[in-house]
Formats: C-alpha cells, structure tokens, sequence
C-alpha cells in the first residue's frame, strides 16, 4: 500500500475503519471489518513474522535482522477488548520490531463478550509471566500496547512490580485509562475521527459484564502508578481521550514514576496503527522504538 498523505488517510478512517466501530454492528462483523481494512497495510521489510509455537501464548512474534533472544517486547493490541488481533496489528508492530531492534511478541489475548474481564488481563499477565521465565541468559522485557492494549500493558507492568519482577520498560500508544467513560464520553471530550461515544461505552459494558468500571484492575487511571517503570506515552490533542491521558501523566509523575509525555498535535486516535504508511506513524514508532532500545539496554 502507497505512502499517501496525512489528509488521504484521515478521510480513510473516517470513511472506512470509523464506521466498522458502530455499536449497532454485531461484534462479529465488527471484528470482520476491522481485520479487512488493515490487512493490506505495509510491513516493515525484513522483519519476519512467525507464528507462536506449540507450548507458547497464542501470538506472533515480529523478528527482525540480527536481533537476539534475551531482549523482548511483549505487545498488547487495541480493539476496545472487544476485537483486533495479532494480524490486524502487523503494521505496526513489524515497525515497532525494526525501530528498537527486537523481537516483539504480539499476544492474542481473549476477547469480550466471549470472555470478559479479567480474562484479557490474566492472558496478558500470563503471557509476562512465561516471557521472563522462557528467555535466556540476562533477560529483559519491556511491555508496550495502544488503546485498550495500553490498558493491559498498565495492568501488566504494576503486576509485574508488585511481583518483584519490574518490566523494563513501558511504551503506551493512545491508552484507553478509565473505562467507566465519564470524561473520554462527555459532550466536552474532544473530537474524534476514530472513536466514538456510544461504540466506547459498549465496549466498556462488554467488557466489564457488570463489575466496576472504578477497579483499578480495569481502569489503570485508579491505580497507585508509583511502580510504573520508565515509561513513555504517544498520544495527540485529536482524540477523545486526551484529558485523560494527560491527567494520567500528571498522577505518575506525582507518585514518582519517570514518565514522558509525548503528544503529537493534529492526529486521532491510535494512528500508529497504519505504521509505514503513514509518515507521523512511521515516525512515531520510530522514537517510540528507541526509547525501548534503550530501557532494553541495546545499545544505538
């Protein structure tokens, strides 16, 4: 797929991948739609995709030239909880692998309504788990995700804190923080090209299935973020849940954690999904992939 402008991809989303999010769609042809319209997206060249093997979490990992085993990225896609997979993902994190150097494993994690909360977050947990356990030698992981994905890799890093075993680093791509809405829905919530209200809060009861939106395990925004490691966030003044995400920033830094806002101007919501076909995405992922270079101890 072509490199085409910033204008020519905001009318796509509008036109094509913000109508499939329509709460009125069964989840089904929802997830149907959503894998269609990223299928053709560009992958970083070079970087191969294999799927997991026989004993592993489901997922695929991203490989690309030259990087070895002991430094990983364990990736957690957005979807609203509620669809997105690993393929849907590839542009992204193909580029993601080619930015920082190493191999990124994207979990295909459970989905609501199929398998509400906390469902996600135990494979993702699980998935942590197995990485730390499985890699060789001086092992470093880092954990990053978008939208709901950055949701779980907030849940996955405070986990991994309180267990002893602190994350290297954290990368988070338009997080989804607080699932009870009440700011992201508002009639004073920004614009948005790519989200909207009704599909957002759908998504939220899906998920939770009638336990509290409030619970820090669901909603990271409530949670006491001084453990977070080092921390970088990607997130543009064009989306619903700016606020949010700024309020977040704020509440880490106050309880300590070193965190680096990073907002890109004139956006929407999640856009690094198109990856390398889109120049803001591409550049994007590329500071984001160096900023995992470096908490996983790379080198330049």
């Amino acid at each position: 797929m072509a490199l085409l402008p910033t204008s020519a991809w905001r009318n796509i989303v509008r036109t094509v991948l913000r109508p499939a999010l329509d709460p009125d769609l069964p989840i089904a042809e929802q997830r149907r739609r959503v894998a269609l319209a990223t299928r053709l997206l560009p992958r970083a060249r070079g970087v191969r995709i294999v799927p997991a093997n026989p004993g592993e979490p489901h997922g695929e990992w991203h490989r690309p030239p030259g990087a070895g085993p002991e430094r990983v990225i364990l990736y957690l896609h957005g979807g609203g909880f509620v669809l997105g997979s690993p393929r849907t993902h590839r542009a992204l994190a193909s580029a993601l692998a080619a930015a920082a150097g190493a191999p990124v494993f994207v979990l295909d994690y459970r989905l609501a309504p199929e398998f509400p909360f906390p469902a996600a977050l135990e494979d993702a947990v699980g998935a942590w788990e197995w990485l730390t356990a499985a890699l060789p030698g001086r092992r470093r992981v880092a954990v990053s995700g978008d939208s709901a994905g950055g949701n779980l890799a907030i849940g996955v890093a405070l986990e991994a804190a309180r267990r002893g075993n602190a994350a290297s680093g954290l990368c988070l791509f338009s997080p989804w923080l607080d699932l009870t809405c009440a700011e992201s829905t508002a009639a004073s919530a920004p614009a948005d090209i790519m989200l909207g209200p009704e599909w957002m809060r759908a998504c939220a009861r899906l998920y939770l299935a009638g336990e509290n939106g409030g619970d820090p395990r669901a909603s990271p925004g409530h949670a006491d973020l001084g453990t977070l490691p080092a921390t970088l966030v990607q997130f543009t003044d064009n989306e619903r849940l700016a606020p949010e995400i700024a309020r977040f920033c704020d509440q880490a830094r106050e309880a300590g954690a070193d965190l680096r806002s990073d907002q890109r101007p004139g956006l929407w919501h999640a856009w690094h999904g198109l990856g390398r076909a889109l120049k803001p995405a591409d550049q994007a992922l590329y500071d984001a992939g160096w900023f995992l270079r470096e908490r996983l101890e790379l080198g330049h």
